[in-house]
């Protein structure tokens, strides 16, 4: 895949800079968080964005630019779904999901959805999930056939639960739901998408 061009890579990094500034408004109480993420951007991680174990926050911006498409020119809508992607994963950091998964030896596949759904369960005000024609392109517990407002560690044992009366392993696809993130391959900083 060719590289993009300057002028487009610029206008991701401003359009995820400026929804990090946004982010911080909203969810004012992790806006030291928010800020102190440095930013990476890298047309390698095959998501929209991601957070690494030391705190990086990594967006891709060949996905920023088709958020930006799929917004078609509203850029409050821009601004707000891009800054919840900072809110989710700041929020994977700031709730040491890494750490948590090592403790109890979590498959990762399951364990990213269930953090994911820890996550994505309460949007603060101001921000939004990130959608497309009105389907919400990220993890949701009822996607999952599940409750709200629980912790990753629930989840993930429902998770687990419904694997062993399925025959595949638990994944939105398979409930209808849209997923624009997938798990990256293993670089030398673990990256969590």
């Amino acid at each position: 895949m060719e590289r993009l061009d300057e002028a487009l890579r610029q206008e991701a990094d401003t359009l995820v800079r400026a929804s990090r500034i946004f982010a911080a408004d909203c969810v004012s109480w992790f806006a030291p968080a928010l800020y102190a993420a440095p930013l990476v951007l890298t047309e390698a991680l095959p998501a929209p964005a991601g957070i690494d174990h030391h705190g990086r926050v990594y967006f891709n911006p060949r996905w920023v630019l088709k958020i930006r498409d799929l917004c078609g020119g509203d850029r409050s809508k821009l601004l707000r779904q891009l800054g919840f992607l900072w809110y989710h994963e700041t929020a994977h950091w700031l709730r040491e999901h890494a750490q948590r998964a090592e403790e109890m030896s979590a498959n990762p596949q399951v364990w990213n959805i269930a953090t994911d759904l820890e996550i994505n369960d309460g949007v603060p005000e101001g921000l939004e999930l990130v959608q497309h024609a009105g389907v919400i392109e990220l993890a949701l517990p009822e996607h999952f056939q599940l409750e709200n407002g629980q912790i990753a560690e629930w989840y993930y044992r429902r998770l687990l639960e419904q694997a062993l009366t399925h025959p595949s392993p638990p994944s939105p696809e398979a409930s209808g739901a849209r997923v624009l993130k997938n798990q990256p391959p293993a670089p030398s900083h673990p990256i969590r998408a």
